[in-house]
């Protein structure tokens, strides 16, 4: 993998994910727990129930960014959106599935793995934002003519 491809995995990942925690953490101070407390309560609730969705997401981004090397940023601006979109539907999905039915509780998992779901996504529109248009700055066509 080039130098270009291998920054762009690195940070969209580092970014958004450092991101999201950030948000959750917000939520989870906005709540009432405690300081103390509120930093691993945060990474339980994000990363606990988006264990699926992360996994498949970091595949798509590295599948992404080694096809799309050669596109333009809003291209892969939208591509890397997407993937992060159907890797949370996805994990949503499965948590759907694999709660035992009249348990009572379908709802509130569900629920939970949604809502861990959209401060992911909230964090990856930040996360590829960032990167494609700052860290890895786009050529102008001028520059790239040369």
């Amino acid at each position: 993998m080039g130098k270009r491809i291998t920054i762009e995995i690195v940070s969209i990942l580092g970014i958004s994910l450092a991101a999201a925690y950030a948000i959750m953490l917000g939520v989870v101070l906005a709540f009432g727990t405690a300081l103390s407390d509120a930093f691993g309560e945060a990474a339980r609730f994000l990363f606990g129930s988006l264990v699926a969705g992360i996994a498949l997401w970091t595949l798509l981004v590295i599948v992404l960014a080694i096809t799309l090397r050669r596109r333009g940023e809003g291209v892969r601006i939208a591509a890397h959106l997407g993937a992060a979109l159907l890797a949370v539907l996805l994990n949503v999905a499965l948590y759907a599935a694999i709660v035992p039915p009249g348990s009572g509780m379908e709802q509130l998992i569900v629920g939970i793995a949604a809502g861990a779901g959209a401060i992911l996504l909230l964090g990856t529109i930040v996360g590829v934002v960032v990167t494609e248009l700052v860290i890895l700055r786009p050529r102008s066509r001028t520059a790239a003519a040369r």
